[in-house]
């Protein structure tokens, strides 16, 4: 589908033919969710290729909303792996409970000082400001009341370390 809809609007900077190109991922390069797609020219060869999500420090951008996402709703590991082959996706990021630590220590960083936004989440996290799930954060940071938004508890436990955010 993505060869498709890439042939219909793209055509090549090199030897300026239109629907001459192959799209295809490169599943070795996986990380997580994350993964590099490159297009390839039939004609001339040239390609072109780019990973599917922005990297951050903590590894990339989606990783990092999913086990944010998966916690935040009250699941794990396991159950994101199911989630992730029933929704015909790459499996999760291999290491998923390693993205707990920067998560826990930004809510712990946002917690701990005044938050008018919940994006101060997200800067912790060196993540660029885009459409962050906010009312999931707003509840987390006891910045709003629960509601059916975000129902959930998110329990990071690290070390010695546990916080509890209440949804």
């Amino acid at each position: 589908m993505l060869n498709d809809i890439f042939n219909n609007i793209a055509k090549c900077r090199y030897c300026d033919r239109s629907f001459c190109f192959d799209v295809a991922e490169n599943k070795s390069s996986r990380r997580g969710l994350a993964s590099s797609i490159s297009a390839t020219c039939k004609y001339c060869g040239s390609s072109h290729g780019s990973m599917t999500s922005n990297s951050v420090p903590a590894g990339y951008e989606v990783n990092l909303r999913f086990v944010y996402g998966m916690r935040c709703i009250g699941i794990g590991k396991s159950a994101a792996q199911t989630f992730c082959a029933l929704m015909n996706l790459p499996p999760p990021p291999a290491k998923f409970e390693r993205l707990y630590t920067p998560i826990f220590n930004a809510l712990e960083t946002a917690s701990s000082q005044r938050v008018d936004s919940p994006q101060s989440v997200f800067q912790a996290l060196k993540v660029p400001r885009s459409q962050f799930p906010e009312r999931c954060l707003r509840h987390h940071l006891n910045l709003g009341k629960r509601s059916e938004a975000c129902p959930s508890t998110v329990n990071f436990i690290l070390g010695s370390k546990k916080k509890t955010y209440e949804g």
